[in-house]
Protein backbone atom coordinates (compact mmCIF):
# COMPACT_ATOMS: atom_id res chain seq x y z
CA UNK A 1 0.00 0.00 0.00
CA UNK A 2 2.97 2.37 1.25
CA UNK A 3 4.14 1.72 -2.63
CA UNK A 4 1.09 2.74 -4.34
CA UNK A 5 0.82 5.92 -2.47
CA UNK A 6 4.59 6.74 -3.45
CA UNK A 7 3.76 5.99 -6.96
CA UNK A 8 0.89 8.50 -7.32
CA UNK A 9 2.26 11.09 -4.95
CA UNK A 10 5.19 11.00 -7.54
CA UNK A 11 2.47 11.09 -10.62
CA UNK A 12 1.23 14.37 -8.83
CA UNK A 13 3.81 15.80 -8.61
CA UNK A 14 5.14 15.26 -12.30
CA UNK A 15 1.65 16.87 -13.22
CA UNK A 16 2.13 19.76 -11.17
CA UNK A 17 5.56 20.47 -12.48
CA UNK A 18 4.99 20.18 -16.02
CA UNK A 19 1.68 22.25 -15.99
CA UNK A 20 3.42 25.10 -13.77
CA UNK A 21 6.01 24.89 -17.03
CA UNK A 22 3.56 25.21 -19.44
CA UNK A 23 2.69 28.74 -19.51
CA UNK A 24 5.91 29.99 -18.92
CA UNK A 25 7.61 32.07 -21.44
CA UNK A 26 10.19 30.70 -23.64
CA UNK A 27 13.60 33.04 -23.42
CA UNK A 28 14.11 34.49 -27.01
CA UNK A 29 17.13 34.19 -28.70
CA UNK A 30 17.75 36.79 -30.80
CA UNK A 31 21.49 36.47 -33.49
CA UNK A 32 23.87 39.30 -32.86
CA UNK A 33 22.30 41.24 -35.67
CA UNK A 34 18.86 41.61 -34.22
CA UNK A 35 20.22 42.41 -30.56
CA UNK A 36 22.42 45.17 -31.96
CA UNK A 37 19.37 46.50 -33.51
CA UNK A 38 17.36 45.91 -30.57
CA UNK A 39 19.47 47.51 -28.36
CA UNK A 40 19.79 50.88 -30.91
CA UNK A 41 16.37 51.04 -31.05
CA UNK A 42 15.52 51.05 -27.24
CA UNK A 43 18.34 54.20 -26.70
CA UNK A 44 16.21 56.25 -29.41
CA UNK A 45 13.12 56.95 -27.21
CA UNK A 46 10.00 58.03 -30.01
CA UNK A 47 12.89 58.00 -32.67
CA UNK A 48 13.90 62.03 -32.24
CA UNK A 49 17.44 60.77 -32.63
CA UNK A 50 16.92 59.28 -35.63
CA UNK A 51 18.88 55.86 -34.92
CA UNK A 52 15.58 53.78 -35.87
CA UNK A 53 15.00 53.11 -39.09
CA UNK A 54 12.33 51.85 -41.40
CA UNK A 55 15.03 49.05 -42.33
CA UNK A 56 15.63 48.21 -38.49
CA UNK A 57 11.80 48.45 -37.80
CA UNK A 58 10.75 45.72 -40.74
CA UNK A 59 13.86 43.67 -39.52
CA UNK A 60 13.04 44.23 -35.97
CA UNK A 61 9.27 43.28 -37.27
CA UNK A 62 10.41 40.32 -39.02
CA UNK A 63 12.57 39.04 -36.03
CA UNK A 64 9.82 38.44 -33.96
CA UNK A 65 6.97 37.92 -35.85
CA UNK A 66 6.22 33.86 -35.19
CA UNK A 67 7.86 34.05 -31.86
CA UNK A 68 6.26 33.33 -28.69
CA UNK A 69 7.53 36.67 -27.12
CA UNK A 70 5.41 38.19 -24.41
CA UNK A 71 4.44 41.95 -24.52
CA UNK A 72 6.84 41.88 -21.11
CA UNK A 73 9.59 40.26 -23.55
CA UNK A 74 8.95 43.26 -26.54
CA UNK A 75 9.35 45.89 -23.49
CA UNK A 76 12.81 44.35 -21.92
CA UNK A 77 14.03 44.08 -25.76
CA UNK A 78 12.70 47.46 -27.23
CA UNK A 79 11.85 49.84 -24.72
CA UNK A 80 8.96 50.86 -23.22
CA UNK A 81 6.25 51.56 -26.00
CA UNK A 82 5.51 54.83 -26.72
CA UNK A 83 1.38 53.89 -26.57
CA UNK A 84 -0.37 50.53 -25.77
CA UNK A 85 -4.14 50.48 -26.82
CA UNK A 86 -6.54 47.91 -27.31
CA UNK A 87 -7.30 47.49 -31.12
CA UNK A 88 -10.42 44.88 -32.79
CA UNK A 89 -9.70 42.87 -29.75
CA UNK A 90 -6.00 42.91 -29.36
CA UNK A 91 -3.38 44.77 -27.48
CA UNK A 92 -0.73 47.09 -29.14
CA UNK A 93 2.66 48.17 -28.53
CA UNK A 94 3.65 50.94 -30.65
CA UNK A 95 6.91 52.33 -31.33
CA UNK A 96 7.70 55.82 -33.20
CA UNK A 97 10.14 56.28 -35.93
CA UNK A 98 10.90 58.47 -38.92
CA UNK A 99 9.55 61.57 -36.67
CA UNK A 100 10.32 65.59 -35.93
CA UNK A 101 10.52 65.76 -32.82
CA UNK A 102 9.72 68.59 -31.13
CA UNK A 103 11.06 68.70 -27.55
CA UNK A 104 10.89 65.30 -27.14
CA UNK A 105 7.62 65.44 -28.63
CA UNK A 106 6.08 64.53 -31.70
CA UNK A 107 3.79 67.58 -33.16
CA UNK A 108 0.20 67.11 -34.04
CA UNK A 109 0.12 66.51 -38.06
CA UNK A 110 3.84 65.20 -38.12
CA UNK A 111 4.27 62.46 -40.49
CA UNK A 112 5.50 59.50 -38.85
CA UNK A 113 6.18 55.58 -38.87
CA UNK A 114 4.94 52.83 -36.01
CA UNK A 115 6.54 49.94 -35.55
CA UNK A 116 3.58 47.49 -33.74
CA UNK A 117 3.25 44.63 -32.34
CA UNK A 118 -0.27 43.36 -31.99
CA UNK A 119 -0.74 40.59 -29.18
CA UNK A 120 -3.83 38.75 -28.27
CA UNK A 121 -5.55 39.89 -25.57
CA UNK A 122 -6.58 36.43 -23.15
CA UNK A 123 -3.17 34.36 -23.79
CA UNK A 124 -0.80 37.60 -24.58
CA UNK A 125 0.54 35.37 -27.42
CA UNK A 126 2.24 37.58 -30.27
CA UNK A 127 0.07 37.59 -33.48
CA UNK A 128 1.74 40.12 -35.20
CA UNK A 129 4.30 42.50 -36.11
CA UNK A 130 4.21 45.38 -38.92
CA UNK A 131 5.33 48.98 -39.69
CA UNK A 132 2.97 51.14 -40.62
CA UNK A 133 3.77 54.62 -42.23
CA UNK A 134 1.47 57.60 -42.66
Amino acid sequence: MGRKIEQWALLIGVIVLLASCKNRPRSLKLDPATEARAQAWKSDRMGCDGVRTDEMGAALAQAFQGTQVSPDGIEDRLGEPEFTQVRNGLKVYGYYYWAECVDGTIPDGTVYCVLEFFFESDSGRLKEAGVVCG
